[in-house]
């Protein structure tokens, strides 16, 4: 299974890194919507995991984009989060 995690803050990136892993997934990571549009340009993920706020392109904003530019058959699950530090 191919995750992409966009999330800023660097604690909650390896925290949730660190909880993929123990599950047995590699993540890839984006640190914010515009990172995580020019990845998903250039591969196919089956999931993407969103933190809500970010300082660039919020969560919302960068979903709606891929739910314009991908059919529903093409594009990733998206599931919204949050890390609260």
């Amino acid at each position: 299974m191919r995750i992409l995690l966009v999330e800023d803050a660097r604690i909650n990136q390896r925290v949730a890194l660190m909880m993929f892993e123990k599950l047995g997934y590699n993540a890839e990571l984006a640190k914010n919507g515009k990172e995580a549009l020019e990845m998903l340009r250039r591969q196919s993920y089956d999931v993407v995991f969103m933190d809500i706020h970010w300082p660039e392109m919020d969560s919302l904003e960068a979903t709606r984009h891929i739910c314009q530019r991908w059919s529903e058959s093409e594009r990733p699950h998206i599931i919204a989060m949050t890390l609260h530090e």
